[in-house]
């Protein structure tokens, strides 16, 4: 497993949630972030247990889109640049946990 990895897609993915003032899952990914980067197994697995519940079932982080009608656009970025580079990080981190 790439945990330094999965970490940096996590902590963008932070940033990006931070600037669109998505609180709550700004806890819930940096969170993930700081499990996979522990020492521990334990607690890594955990962290990956984490990104898991990001994908699949009714408001997971997966069905997050940034829109004007969500008034979650992230500053400096357009509704499509966001979702684009958001779906990118997404696609990638699922890939990466599947290994």
């Amino acid at each position: 497993m790439e945990y330094k990895r999965v970490a940096s897609i996590l902590e963008r993915m932070t940033s990006l949630l931070r600037a669109a003032r998505e609180d709550r899952w700004v806890e819930v990914v940096a969170d993930a972030s700081s499990r996979v980067l522990s020492p521990w197994s334990t607690t890594q697995a955990a962290g990956l247990d984490i990104i898991r519940s990001f994908f699949g079932g009714m408001g997971s982080l997966q069905d997050l889109v940034f829109s004007e009608e969500a008034g979650n656009i992230p500053d400096g970025y357009s509704p499509d640049e966001a979702n684009a580079r958001f779906q990118t990080d997404l696609h990638e981190l699922y890939r990466l946990i599947q290994r």
